[in-house]
């Protein structure tokens, strides 16, 4: 009998072994690290968390994109600096108000140094102008002259609307009393801010006329050629007339500025038409006269020839 070979071996079957693989990290970008977790166990054991005070968000991780610090920009700063340098004025001034201890004129004295120095940054904050440097966009700071004259105009209207008092015929006031309830207010022009304005002004007038320059070159000759087609009239007065004249060019007007158009390419063609008729009927008149000539000549050789014929018939008659 044949019998199948049969191999007999201690080895369990592929599905119920267990191969323990290394996994091999062959990238130098990537740092294997060994944990033991008996080790852990051991540095872990015995050890309690309160989860009271515990902290496991984000703070603590290291990794978060919200924690990283961008470097301030120049917009960013100047806001921070003004805010704060308006927080110091504001306490200090509530400082001075609500200061009323024994040595109270030592304490004044010290904020007074602390609030001279304070309006002394202000000053120096606005005379650095970050809005014209670094244009309006990159910073929300408004101007610190329309905050003040909103506030007039706030308080003029709220002074507006209390009711007057009652007048009294007999109170009269005096010159001091009239001059004690009026309300002056005094409008001071930057030098400064209206400088910069009129540099940028000339810079902008500098920047335009240097394109020009480009445009239509620095040759007298090309001037001239522009301004010999503008003839008397203005840059603008010319552009109006070229925008115009592009307008018309629209889908819109093709079909009335088509219309002359064709009615001219129409008259041009009758007037070839009519040119080639003529020169066909000044050609017939020559061939007609060539023709009229060529018969006349014709008409006297016949003639001659009938009378030659004539005689010699004649002469037959006699000799017979």
């Amino acid at each position: 009998m044949k019998e199948e070979d049969v191999y007999e071996t201690s080895d369990l079957p592929e599905c119920e072994q267990h191969i323990k693989t290394e996994e091999v990290f062959e990238s130098e970008h990537i740092d294997s690290i060994s944990i033991s977790p008996l080790a852990a166990y051991e540095v872990f054991k015995a050890k309690t968390l309160e989860s009271d005070q515990a902290e496991l968000g984000e703070y603590f991780r290291g990794y978060d994109h919200k924690l990283q610090v961008s470097e301030e920009s120049i917009g960013e700063k100047y806001n921070r600096l003004r805010r704060e340098v308006d927080e110091l004025v504001k306490s200090i001034s509530s400082a001075k108000e609500s200061s009323q201890s024994a040595n109270t004129a030592e304490v004044l004295n010290n904020e007074k140094l602390t609030f001279e120095e304070a309006d002394a940054l202000q000053h120096m904050l606005k005379k650095l102008q970050v809005e014209q440097v670094i244009g309006e966009s990159s910073t929300s700071v408004a101007n610190e002259q329309e905050n003040r004259l909103m506030l007039i105009t706030e308080a003029f209207e709220n002074l507006k609307k209390i009711s007057p008092p009652k007048k009294d015929v007999k109170a009269v006031q005096s010159e001091e009393e009239i001059a004690r309830n009026k309300i002056t207010f005094d409008f001071y022009p930057n030098k400064e801010q209206q400088a910069f304005n009129d540099q940028a002004r000339i810079s902008q007038l500098e920047s335009r006329i240097a394109q020009f320059e480009t445009l239509l070159g620095v040759d007298k000759k090309n001037m001239q050629a522009v301004l010999s087609e503008l003839n008397g009239k203005s840059f603008k007065e010319a552009l109006d007339e070229l925008k115009l004249q592009v307008e018309m060019l629209d889908t819109n007007h093709l079909d009335t500025i088509e219309a002359p158009v064709q009615f001219s390419q129409y008259l041009t063609y009758l007037d070839g038409v009519q040119q080639d008729i003529s020169k066909s009927l000044s050609n017939c008149s020559t061939l007609l006269t060539e023709v009229q000539t060529v018969f006349g000549k014709n008409m006297e050789v016949i003639k001659e020839n009938f009378e030659a014929v004539k005689r010699r018939i004649a002469a037959l008659k006699n000799q017979s």
